[in-house]
């Protein structure tokens, strides 16, 4: 603040009154609007929060899903350097992530068996249906695009539209490869969580295929450093 008293006393040393009100002014607006920021933040995270609660209570998978994944996408984005910007911008992504699954059945999101191909094809819609949740509501930047390609693969074969590699954004296989992650450290009904070793193994050989490979270099790196890797948040 001392470069600005210095500013504010030369501007009414030289008897101009009208320039220190005006600067006043300013200063008043900018802390005003950066307290609403902060208010609406906060209710924006608030948001986030009943809607992680509403999807949580319908699918017992998804329960802690949302946080882990956004934990490993930080974790990811860290070592990409990325701006705090941009990785705020994928945690709200992690946390979102999912929200389509609210479109989906109870009976197919909670089935004690493995699902038919039919009831797959109708699980493949939550990406879409989340994008389409999403989409409108105010500066979300990438996020609704995020959600909409997070299952789709380096090399073409994901769903909803096959597109691959660098049309996608590396940003998007961030949250693909966590969310990729935290569902192999899950037990499901067709089988058992896998190791962190048979993790490695299976991110590493899917490098280039499944994965983005900068993104899968990224994680080991991080794991490698933070040694933070070993099992569920």
């Amino acid at each position: 603040m001392a470069p600005l008293g210095y500013f504010l006393t030369y501007l009414y040393s030289t008897s101009n009154v009208i320039g220190v009100i005006v600067v006043m002014i300013i200063i008043i607006f900018t802390r005003y609007t950066f307290m609403l920021y902060i208010e609406t933040k906060s209710k924006y995270m608030e948001t986030i929060e009943v809607l992680m609660h509403a999807l949580e209570s319908r699918d017992k998978y998804t329960e802690g899903h949302s946080r882990n994944v956004a934990r490993i996408v930080e974790m990811i984005a860290r070592e990409l350097k990325f701006s705090e910007s941009k990785i705020e911008e994928l945690k709200l992504a992690a946390y979102l992530h999912d929200v389509g699954k609210i479109g989906i059945s109870d009976a197919i999101l909670n089935k004690p068996g493995k699902l038919t191909e039919e009831e797959y094809n109708i699980i493949k819609q939550h990406p879409e249906i989340g994008y389409q949740i999403v989409k409108n509501i105010k500066d979300l930047g990438r996020i609704p695009e995020i959600i909409r390609y997070h299952h789709e693969r380096y090399d073409g074969k994901g769903y909803p539209t096959g597109k691959k590699g660098e049309e996608l954004g590396i940003d998007v296989f961030i949250l693909q490869l966590a969310d990729s992650i935290d569902a192999m450290m899950t037990d499901r009904v067709y089988r058992k969580a896998l190791s962190q070793e048979e993790i490695m193994r299976e991110i590493i050989t899917n490098s280039g295929k499944q994965f983005h490979p900068k993104v899968v270099e990224a994680y080991l790196r991080a794991c490698e450093k933070q040694k933070s890797c070993k099992e569920r948040g």
